[in-house]
């Protein structure tokens, strides 16, 4: 049986070793970058809190199994709670099994009120749920709003039957062709009525402040926080760089915001707020934006108040295999959750985090490879 203890800054350059046995899939130029990349959102992030540490494994004087965690402060009602969102857990492929059992139960057992685990695997769920945690069927539907459907459905076939891919590619041209005729008619086209801005930390801060509150459940914003943050967003490449935009109503009032990833593909949307009476308004302004920026389809996690009007815009909903699991010590705070009266996107979990790197660089070869299975285990795995 391994000893759990919690993981110390210099316990990171050992972590990132074991990280790239178990996820030799991931794109780091060096196992240092990475190291130091740890010690960034471990230990050097606004939220950090010594009462909620993350947690090693160690088996012989060696690290066998890591979990990673960043606290984040939140309100529910009027009262302070702490979360933990568990962003990284893994163990080495020789010692997988009680381990990761081992370091899930630390991590629940830890000084939070809320425990949050985004993208995990099947098998941590079932440990998860043995441990009196839920796992969320609500925040496991995505959306996908076609924007090019022509397009869409060419890369789409493409990507899932590569022999597809030269057939696809010659379809493009007159896909491009349709796309154009049937973005300008109803229902694709839309009609942005309100004013658009450029959404910086500061603003989201005023905004949050005007719509957040709604929320009983709901993080705790500071400019601190947000400037750190929105830094963490703009180095994430891997999707795209980054947009956010402001939506403001003819008397100036903050209608909503929304914060995506813009690619050439499927655009990922992390973030999308809106008052009771503008949801419409700010989804065409998010639709009409990323189809101004070329994208072929936008892609999120459903919030419950946007579901409606997302349905009569031609939004597909479907099951995204990401599973998210909640674990809380009292109901009502699981309720707010389970109930969409939680302020609780991509932003509060782990979504926006780089631990796999990014597409344009370079696998570290500093570490030894793992087997290509190695990715699910911890026990919680990650794709962000």
């Amino acid at each position: 049986m391994a000893t759990i203890r919690p993981f110390e800054p210099g316990d990171a350059l050992e972590a990132a070793k074991l990280f790239l046995v178990a996820s030799p899939e991931s794109r780091w130029p060096s196992v240092e970058r990475l190291a130091q990349y740890m010690r960034e959102v471990l230990f050097e992030s606004p939220w950090y809190d010594p009462e909620i540490p993350s947690w090693v494994a160690v088996e012989n004087g060696k690290i066998i199994g890591v979990e990673s965690i960043v606290p984040r402060p939140m309100m529910h009602g009027n009262r302070a709670i702490r979360a933990a969102v568990s962003c990284q857990s893994y163990v080495h492929p020789e010692r997988r099994g009680l381990a990761g059992i081992q370091l899930t139960r630390a991590l629940l057992n830890g000084a939070q009120d809320l425990t949050i685990a985004d993208g995990a695997s099947l098998m941590a769920a079932k440990v998860w749920e043995a441990m009196g945690g839920l796992v969320s069927p609500m925040h496991r539907i995505s959306w996908v709003r076609p924007i090019r459907p022509a397009r869409s459905a060419l890369a789409y076939a493409a990507w899932r039957r590569r022999g597809l891919g030269p057939l696809a590619a010659l379809g493009t041209p007159f896909a491009a062709l349709a796309d154009a005729c049937l973005m300008r008619i109803p229902p694709l086209r839309c009609a942005p009525q309100l004013h658009e801005e450029e959404l910086d930390h500061t603003k989201l801060l005023a905004a949050f402040e005007e719509l957040g509150t709604q929320f009983t459940l709901r993080p705790v914003y500071a400019s601190n926080t947000l400037d750190w943050l929105y830094r963490q967003l703009v180095a994430k490449t891997r999707h795209g760089p980054l947009h956010a935009r402001l939506v403001r109503d003819t008397d100036g009032k903050v209608a909503g915001w929304f914060i995506y990833y813009l690619n050439s593909g499927l655009s990922r949307v992390l973030q999308i707020v809106a008052r009771k009476d503008t949801t419409r308004a700010v989804l065409e302004h998010l639709f009409q934006h990323a189809a101004d920026h070329g994208a072929l389809a936008l892609e999120g996690r459903i919030e419950p108040r946007f579901t409606f009007d997302m349905g009569n815009m031609q939004c597909l909903f479907h099951s995204s295999g990401e599973l998210t699991l909640l674990h809380a010590r009292e109901p009502a705070v699981m309720a707010s959750l389970m109930q969409g009266d939680a302020f609780f996107t991509r932003l509060e979990g782990e979504w926006w985090l780089r631990f796999q790197g990014d597409p344009h660089e370079e696998p570290a070869t500093s570490a030894p490879s793992g087997p290509e299975h190695a990715k699910d285990d911890g026990l919680l795995a990650r794709s962000a």
